[in-house]
This record gives C-alpha cells, sequence and structure tokens, in this order.
C-alpha cells in the first residue's frame, strides 16, 4: 500500500474514542484468511500492512509508535464472467444433442450454471481488494485509502463494527465542527459572481468555498500562512482545475492544458457561478514540500511527500509524520477560511472583492476546457 512508499492518496477520519494498542488483539478475531481457506463467498478481514494475505498483525510487525499500519481487504474466489459463459455454452450444446432438444429449459439452463460454478470455483486463483489504513493513537487520526464518498462510509462501518468505536469522515463541514465550532447551517451561502441571473445555491458548501477562496486569497493577499504548531508555510496552486456548478446549467468544468489557473474558461466558469471542486496545492515550510490534488470533501490524492537526496529510504514513521504536516497545513489555512467565514461583516468585505477578482479573471486569456 501507498503509505509506506509512493505518493499516497487517502481521507482522514477521527475516531471518537481513544485508541491504543489492545486494538490489535480486535483486529485479530478477524483476521485475513489463507489463501487456501478462500471461499466463492465474499469475505472482508483485517490483514498486516506488508500486503492484503499478511497474517502477521501484530506488534512486531504493524506497530510503529504511535501508529498501527494494516490493511482492510475482501477476498473471494470468482470464475471470469467469458470463461463461466463459454463453459456452460459448452454443456447446454451437450445436453442439446443428448436430448435432441433445440431449446433448453430455464431451469435445466440454471442447474448447469450451479453444477459449473460449483465445479470450477475451488481451482480459481484468490481475488484480492484492499486498501491501506494508518491510526494515529496519540491524535486519534486514521488515514485510510478510501477516497471516495462510498468508500469513506463503507470503511466506517467496517471499523465500527469491527472495534465498537464510531469514527467521523473530516470533510469540511466536520472539521468546521470540530476545530472551530462552525455550523455550516447557520452560513448565508455565498455567491463570488456579479451575474444577476446566477441564483445563489440553497445550502452553504465549505469545501466549494473554501477552494475558490483559497486560490483567490494566494492570488491577492497572501501566499503564506502560520499553521497552529507555529510554523510558517507557503503556498501555491496549480492546475488542472476543475469546477462544480450548484445551480443549473453544465455541472462539472475541468481545465487541463495550458495554464488553466489563467485561462479565460476559468474565469467563465468562475463568473457562470462555479465554485472550485478540485485543484493542485503544493506547500513548503523552507525545509520541506509537499504537492496533491485536495477536493472539495477533503480527499486528497496524490500526495507527494517531501524526500531527503541523503536518505531516499523513509520509514513508515517518517512518512506519516510527513503526512500528517501536511494534513495539518491544510487544516490550518481552513482555521484562517472559518474565522473569515464565520464573522459576517469581514465575510461581506471579502465576498464582494472575490466578485471583482472573478470579473478580471473572465477577462484573460484562452486555455483548453473539458465540460461533462
Amino acid at each position: 500500500m501507498a503509505f509506506e512508499t509512493g505518493n499516497p492518496s487517502f481521507r482522514v477520519f477521527r475516531c471518537g474514542e481513544d485508541m491504543n494498542e489492545g486494538l490489535i488483539e480486535v483486529f485479530r478475531k478477524h483476521l485475513a484468511p489463507r489463501p487456501e481457506a478462500i471461499t466463492a463467498s465474499p469475505m472482508e478481514a483485517w490483514a498486516g500492512w506488508r500486503h492484503l494475505l499478511d497474517r502477521d498483525l501484530d506488534e512486531d510487525n504493524c506497530l510503529f509508535i504511535p501508529w498501527l499500519y494494516i490493511n482492510r481487504i475482501k477476498t473471494e474466489r470468482k470464475i471470469p464472467k467469458q470463461l463461466l459463459r463459454s463453459y456452460c455454452k459448452i454443456e447446454e450444446a451437450n445436453q442439446k444433442k443428448q436430448s435432441g432438444a433445440e431449446v433448453l429449459p430455464p431451469n435445466v439452463r440454471r442447474e448447469i450454471r450451479d453444477r459449473i460454478i460449483e465445479q470450477l470455483t475451488p481451482d480459481m486463483p484468490p481475488t484480492l481488494t484492499g486498501y491501506g489504513i494508518v491510526l494515529d493513537f496519540a491524535s486519534r487520526a486514521i488515514y485510510a485509502e478510501a477516497t471516495s464518498q462510498k468508500a469513506a462510509e463503507t470503511f466506517a462501518d467496517a471499523f465500527r463494527e469491527t472495534t465498537g468505536h464510531s469514527i467521523t469522515v473530516l470533510t469540511p463541514e466536520t472539521v468546521a465542527v470540530l476545530r472551530k465550532g462552525v455550523n455550516c447551517r447557520d452560513l448565508k451561502p455565498a455567491i463570488f459572481t456579479d451575474d444577476e441571473s446566477i441564483s445563489p445555491p440553497d445550502i452553504c458548501n465549505l469545501g466549494l468555498e473554501f477552494l475558490t477562496w483559497m486560490w483567490y486569497a494566494w492570488e491577492n493577499e497572501s501566499d503564506n500562512f502560520e499553521t497552529t504548531r507555529g510554523e510558517r508555510i507557503e503556498y501555491m496552486m496549480e492546475g488542472p482545475v476543475a469546477f462544480y456548478n450548484e445551480g443549473k446549467g453544465a455541472h462539472n468544468v475541468v481545465i487541463r492544458n495550458g495554464l488553466p489557473l489563467q485561462s479565460r474558461e476559468a474565469g467563465a466558469a468562475l463568473l457562470c457561478g462555479k465554485k472550485v471542486r478540485k485543484i493542485s496545492l503544493s506547500m513548503t515550510d523552507g525545509a520541506h514540500a509537499w504537492t496533491a490534488t485536495i477536493d472539495a470533501d477533503f480527499a486528497f490524492t496524490g500526495v507527494k511527500l517531501p524526500r531527503d537526496k541523503d536518505e531516499p529510504h523513509q520509514s513508515v514513521q517518517e512518512r506519516m509524520g510527513l503526512i500528517e504536516s501536511f494534513v495539518e497545513g491544510v487544516f490550518s489555512l481552513y482555521d484562517i477560511f472559518l474565522d473569515l467565514r464565520s464573522n459576517p461583516k469581514e465575510w461581506a468585505k471579502t465576498e464582494k472583492k472575490m466578485r471583482e477578482w472573478v470579473g478580471r479573471r473572465a477577462a484573460m486569456a484562452d486555455g483548453d476546457i473539458t465540460q461533462h
């Protein structure tokens, strides 16, 4: 999995209760099966971090204090569709020849299919899918390679069923409540265009607003900020950039080629009431540099971590420390946005400035655009 190498993609969760090494034994009660024990029925389980059938889920293998690194897996033996169809057709042809029938009854065809599945399944290689998970016992944070909404919900359910602990996926809305006590339902939805034909959205989407504000602030106010840990971070935005329209019309616009952030199409998308849904973010503290794609649900994809040229191999602890620093950097910038967003007087001024910025953006040079 990518937490120990490469550029990981993940979402962050927070456990409502303290976590400790005692969870290892809990996960071991639902341990990945041995290869020969995998059946046709789908089975979900937990495994060590080295591979999807790693049964060494213990302190010596998986505990990198304060992090526990494991895998969530799904196993089954499954016959490829075309292979199953071919075997069925062969057997059906034999049955027709023996019986002299031109067409086999549906129940006979089902019996043939069931018999072939029973015969072939034990010889099929196991099918494995899974993703990495890192639990931070110190902060109660959980990092999981479950970036889609469905995958995040499935993981949260599986974690609760196994451990009895409820976890919350950290979205812009939940982070706002946890870090600043800000409820998006108490905020008036923002609109960043002076086009009077564009109606404001029905509800406040903090993720879309934050990414759009982050681009604006980087270009017009400051390209650096201070984290909650007192670290000074410089940041920059790059394309590709994806926009989303909360109202009617073309909902998704993606600009990829050329200089997406400086294109006329980017300004046109903003002018039509669209907000940023996904964008590339780079950050540096002077000694380390991170690059990732961030979306409006706080899913982080392709996170490129700092590397020491003199020390090419990084331990799990080192990489997780860098991932934690990156996430805290993003959330610290989000804190700044939330302080502004929850201040009606200051936000009104910012919203006005952003509308003026959108107007200027709409007059810039051409780029390439793809609409869905």
